[in-house]
């Protein structure tokens, strides 16, 4: 996966609330054009869908490490970092 689709992935997922359905779904269209690096044809809905598996796949492999605080010294009994808006 290049920079740019991870950039596309994470915007789709935390702007726009997409699973891996939907994600699919609006890829399918965006990239109804654009053609793959690997094959230097254009992108079959099998080869999308493997994408969007692979990235949901190693995002939750992941998602601890976005999550968890690292442990720090309060001076003050509230803080802006509360986690309120974690998503999980």
């Amino acid at each position: 996966m290049t920079y740019a689709e991870l950039d596309e992935y994470g915007k789709l997922r935390k702007i726009h609330r997409s699973g891996p359905v939907q994600m699919f779904e609006r890829l399918l269209i965006s990239w109804r054009e654009r053609i793959n690096p690997a094959t230097g044809k254009v992108f079959k809905p099998i080869e999308v869908a493997d994408k969007v598996k692979q990235f949901f796949k190693y995002y939750a492999i992941n998602r601890h490490k976005m999550t968890v605080l690292t442990p720090s010294y309060h001076t003050e009994s509230y803080g802006n970092d509360d986690n309120r808006f974690d998503l999980r």
